[in-house]
């Protein structure tokens, strides 16, 4: 019974003793950290087993190397509109792996556990030091704009502030890299969203004035035209009646005239003599007065107007 007692002891502290096997995945290196503090060594990704251990266990600390996604909503004061502006900025960032970088991160940022692991994370990176520098970069960017020009020319102003962001970091040795950035959605303060839609609304309602406008315009010109045309119509008609009474004017002539009047009393005087009422009495027909000359020339200057 003792002796098994004692190999039981003997496994278990052979196992014990034995390090635990770990692994840095791909995007991360990592550090051991031991009793006296990080080993110098970066270790790249891989599988290993930590050294054997009693009282003091060796611990793989890793650091996130992979591209991490940057979200940031930024509220600005804009001095030249006099009204705050909300942006969401939108962005990659990631850590260089170069052997001083990393040894300035493993001094001075602490790991935070996750499944067991310990983990020094691209975004505990940016929060400790690049968080407040994007965020006073775009400000003092933004500022040098309006409201309007941001909204007209996002993508560009969107290009200088990554300039800006680069340059700040490298500047000041920020162990972090901004590989894109963009401005993925501005808000403007409401009371410009309601004079653009105001602006707007007048802009169709010219454009339909306009439009109105010129379809009278063309009714009216077209109503004109024909118009015209009436005028030309009836004018024509009434230069034709006016040639036909010069015409009958001048073929009226003082025998034609002396002429008419004679059969003109030819048939009263016929009318006359057939009805058994009246007594005929002869008279000279020259004694007609003017009046009855101007009678049946009227007459007859209607009946061939007539014709």
């Amino acid at each position: 019974m003792k002796a098994k007692f004692i190999m039981i002891v003997a496994v278990a502290a052979v196992l014990t003793g034995c390090g635990a096997k770990v692994e840095i995945p791909p995007a991360h290196v990592g550090k051991v950290l031991t009793k006296n503090g990080y080993a110098p060594e970066t270790l790249p990704p891989s599988k290993f087993r930590l050294p054997a251990c009693f009282a003091y266990c060796d611990k793989l600390v890793l650091l996130e190397a992979s591209d991490t996604g940057l979200k940031e909503k930024i509220k600005i004061f804009m001095p030249g509109d006099k009204l705050n502006l909300s942006v969401d900025v939108r962005g990659t960032l990631s850590i260089p792996t170069d052997v001083k970088t990393v040894d300035a991160i493993y001094d001075r940022v602490i790991a935070s556990a996750d499944n067991g692991q310990s983990i020094i994370t691209g975004k505990v990176v940016y929060k400790t030091y690049g968080q407040q520098a994007l965020r006073g970069i775009v400000r003092s960017e933004l500022v040098k704009y309006s409201i309007s020009d941001i909204l007209a020319n996002r993508e560009t102003i969107s290009q200088s502030i990554h300039v800006a962001i680069t340059d700040k970091l490298k500047a000041t040795n920020t162990p972090i890299i901004v590989s894109r950035f963009e401005l993925a959605d501005v808000q403007p303060p409401k009371v410009i969203v309601e004079a653009q839609e105001a602006a707007k609304e007048r802009e169709i309602d010219i454009q339909k004035a306009e439009a109105d406008a010129q379809i009278a315009l063309v009714e009216a010109e077209r109503a004109l035209e024909v118009a015209k045309a009436d005028r030309l119509v009836e004018r024509e008609k009434a230069e034709a009646i006016a040639e036909q009474n010069r015409i009958a004017a001048k073929s009226i002539t003082p025998e034609v005239l002396a002429y008419k009047k004679l059969e003109t009393a030819e048939k009263i005087y016929t009318a006359l003599a057939a009805s058994d009422n009246v007594i005929i009495v002869p008279a000279d027909s020259a004694g007609f007065s003017d009046v009855t000359s101007d009678a049946v020339l009227a007459k007859l200057l209607g009946r061939e107007v007539g014709r």
